[in-house]
């Protein structure tokens, strides 16, 4: 609880500023999920035109560099996981809120048509994470169904 004899107005002002972090650390980690997207699909053409045999962890490096600068150029701070806090917006730390991995790109690209050579540990997390997604998408859907009814 806090202490009664704190001016109202100043913890107006301190929750004012943590919400506006709020927005803008929601923003920015919105803005760097749609452009991991793009990177990942804007680039899976041409490497495949180079090498048929791509793998998961070749693509994965290939466009790691190229990520890595548009974080730094998206964004400055990101939400922690339990969107309270800013966390700086450094690529480790980026990579580890939004679970960007092998095993992600390889859901990502598969279910956009392009299915690249995996690991067999690999292609198990990328099958789960696959089955995670249809099983939110049937749910989405049964709650729309359900709202039109």
């Amino acid at each position: 609880m806090l202490p009664s004899n704190i001016p109202t107005n100043i913890i107006c002002a301190i929750l004012s500023i943590w919400f506006i972090l709020f927005l803008l650390g929601r923003e920015q980690t919105k803005h760097i999920k749609t452009k991991t997207k793009n990177i990942a699909l804007e680039n899976i053409e041409k490497s495949l035109q180079k090498n048929e045999d791509l793998t998961i962890d070749e693509y994965y490096e290939q466009i790691n560099k190229q990520w890595e600068q548009m974080v730094h150029n998206t964004a400055k701070f990101i939400l922690h996981r339990n969107e309270l806090l800013p966390l700086p917006a450094k690529p480790e730390i980026v990579r580890r809120q939004i679970n960007f991995s092998p095993e992600w790109l390889g859901a990502y690209l598969t279910l956009n048509g392009y299915v690249l050579i995996a690991k067999p540990e690999q292609q198990k997390r990328i099958d789960f994470i696959l089955s995670l997604i249809k099983h939110d998408q049937q749910t989405k859907e049964e709650e729309r169904r359900a709202k039109n009814s």
